[in-house]
């Protein structure tokens, strides 16, 4: 029996948590039964030489935001899906759905899967006009799949599937001295919808309360000159340290105390399931599945006006919220790991077939 062929379609290959999950997936996919193909269709090319090492092929596209470029990228794949005798289109994240479908219309046996990462698909939008093209776009695909019951809504199809993000739990079991302050610390780019600015605009309440620590930053963005004259002005260099983006996440995690997520809108963030798997306990907004992963004592879900209250309570009760992360770890080896969550994308890659 020949190999599935598979094409991975992504909107790039920078340094993301959607990107991360499908680095890992296709990692772990079996490559004595499937051939994955990963194409990122910006310019962005932080990862793609892990792509390169983890998948069949992998490449970036460097499509544009206009209707030549996008035009040129659908030729583009439909040809390599013809040369390649590609089974399966998997879109991952909102932009490469309707790429996805045009390429359909000139390969229709073409089977679609879409997984749209978030609970949110208007990225910095209020996501009402993504959604609408999302329902539209039902009849082209084959299944849906989310992160949790939670998500399901109508604009994905009826059979959408639940498949949980996952780690590989033991690239995060390293022994490091924890940093000699008490550090909170928060992964991700810099935009709006991850909410660093709340931090920056309040931690001087922890500061005026007399709590000696950090807060160390984790990524780059759009917001990243913002956020750092922000902290100038509010004369907080010494409590708020920019780290930039980094390859050693799994090192850096070990040394601090605690994770922040003070999201506007989040899916199931994989950064998340990075600090449980180090044990960290977690204080989160209550947005997209972070409300179940945290549940059952695993973790803080705080409305923002309570957020920095929660981060006090933390650094003066940390025993008891290192708890919280020793269950949140628990939970994550039972529920989320990324060999599971392979063996669940291989199954229904073979089920389309």
């Amino acid at each position: 029996m020949k190999n599935i062929s598979v094409l991975e379609l992504i909107t790039g290959m920078d340094i993301g948590g959607a990107e991360v999950v499908l680095l890992n997936l296709c990692k772990n996919l079996d490559k004595s039964r499937f051939n994955i193909y990963t194409f990122g269709l910006d310019s962005t090319t932080n990862l793609l030489e892990e792509f390169k090492q983890a998948s069949t092929l992998a490449m970036s596209l460097g499509m544009q935001k206009t209707p030549l470029s996008m035009l040129k990228t659908v030729k583009m794949i439909k040809s390599f899906i013809r040369e390649k005798d590609i089974n399966i289109i998997h879109a991952h994240l909102f932009h490469t759905l309707p790429i996805a479908v045009l390429v359909k219309f000139l390969n229709p046996s073409i089977k679609i899967l879409f997984t749209p990462h978030s609970a949110h698909n208007g990225g910095r939008g209020d996501g009402k006009v993504e959604d609408q093209i999302v329902k539209l776009l039902k009849s082209f695909r084959s299944v849906d799949i989310l992160f949790s019951e939670s998500m399901k809504r109508d604009i994905y199809l009826d059979n959408a599937i639940v498949i949980e993000n996952g780690v590989e739990v033991d690239k995060y079991h390293i022994s490091t001295n924890k940093n000699s302050k008490f550090t909170y610390i928060h992964v991700a780019r810099f935009r709006d919808e991850k909410n660093q600015a709340f931090l920056v605009k309040n931690v001087k309440q922890l500061v005026e309360k007399g709590l000696d620590f950090e807060l160390w930053f984790v990524g780059d963005g759009e917001l990243e000159d913002e956020l750092k004259k922000e902290t100038q002005k509010r004369g907080l260099q010494k409590y708020i340290k920019f780290l930039g983006l980094r390859d050693d996440i799994p090192n850096i995690l070990n040394q601090v105390n605690v994770f922040l997520l003070p999201s506007k809108v989040e899916g199931l963030p994989i950064s998340a399931l990075e600090a449980g798997a180090c044990k960290l306990p977690i204080i989160s907004t209550p947005v997209g599945t972070l409300p179940e992963l945290l549940s059952d004592g695993c973790g803080y879900i705080e409305e923002l006006d309570s957020f920095i209250d929660r981060m006090e309570w933390v650094y003066h009760n940390y025993d008891q919220a290192k708890e919280c992360g020793e269950k949140l770890y628990e939970k994550i080896v039972d529920e989320y790991s990324i060999k599971s969550m392979a063996k669940k994308h291989e199954e229904l890659y073979l089920s389309l077939l």
